[in-house]
């Protein structure tokens, strides 16, 4: 197991890609095989709720939660390790096509910091015997 924090807009990138992916046709039939979201649930539904009270509330409230508090979540495995791994890849390329379709530059900074956030992962599959 590997206990591992995240900035919660981190953490929501990561649950709607999940979502999205299990939505997904092509998906469907590997969502069984998807324990990352089951595991997660719970904290996703928690969190997003409290961010949807806040976002109709108090946006400085809103702000702070998504891009200063974290959640901390754990990995059970290296598989669950590498579907993280893999949801980051989806979502740091949709976002580069969503960079080059306009000339939008605010996105930078999700791509670069999402991009470190996978490295880290990446160098935390050897903390897995």
């Amino acid at each position: 197991m590997l206990n591992f924090n995240l900035k919660i807009w981190q953490f929501v990138r990561i649950m709607v890609e999940l979502e999205d992916s299990k939505l997904s046709r092509k998906e469907k039939n590997n969502y069984r095989n998807r324990p990352v979201y089951k595991d997660w649930k719970n904290i996703w539904l928690d969190i997003d709720n409290k961010l949807e009270e806040l976002n109709q509330s108090d946006h400085l409230a809103y702000s702070n939660k998504m891009m200063v508090e974290e959640v901390s979540i754990t990995f059970r495995s290296k598989a669950q390790l590498n579907e993280v791994i893999s949801s980051l890849d989806r979502v740091i390329r949709k976002i580069k096509m969503k960079i080059k379709k306009s000339d939008n530059n605010g996105l930078n900074f999700e791509k670069v910091e999402l991009g470190k956030l996978k490295i880290n992962l990446v160098n935390c599959k050897n903390d897995f015997i």
